[in-house]
């Protein structure tokens, strides 16, 4: 007698139905979906997010999750990290929110890298908007600013970062 599995089926991969149209892609579409480079799996997954299907998006960050072993790119981890406690803020979970930027904040800080500093201040006010802690959060993003100013990266973000400093 067969065992009776009770609970939701197993799901697919979101990456295999959008790229197939069909619910349950066969193992060569799955194979091909893991050997996407991360970089393209994580600019779909913030492309949900950016269109507001964060459930979708934490599907597909979820995939990730599970090759970050395989990266060793920090800037990319802590993307991933970061969108993940973007996400996780916009469905009102920001206690987790908060540990995915603090994740982030660790694997930039083990780095002891000058390059990611002005990165980890961005982390940091990120984490203290999730808690709630806009005065630290608006000092976070100021020093960001100052730094990037002088690194001469002034930008769109930059912009962005002055006017929420300056509030």
């Amino acid at each position: 007698r067969p065992a009776v599995v009770i609970g939701p089926p197993e799901r697919p991969p979101l990456s295999g139905v959008i790229l197939t149209g069909q619910l349950r892609p066969g193992d060569a579409i799955l194979k091909v979906i893991r050997a996407m480079p991360f970089p393209v799996l994580l600019a779909r997954a913030e492309l949900g997010f950016l269109k507001g299907a964060h459930v979708e998006s934490l599907r597909d960050l979820g995939l990730l999750l599970g090759m970050r072993a395989d990266i060793k790119d920090v800037m990319l981890l802590s993307q991933l990290y970061l969108l993940l406690a973007e996400n996780h803020a916009l469905l009102n979970d920001k206690e987790r929110a908060a540990s995915y930027c603090q994740l982030a904040i660790r694997l930039i800080d083990a780095q002891h890298d000058t390059s990611l500093l002005a990165w980890s201040l961005y982390c940091r006010g990120k984490l203290y908007v999730f808690k709630n802690q806009l005065l630290k959060a608006s000092k976070q993003f100021h020093l960001c600013l100052l730094l990037r100013k002088k690194m001469s990266a002034f930008d769109g973000g930059a912009d962005c970062l002055f006017e929420l400093g300056s509030i």
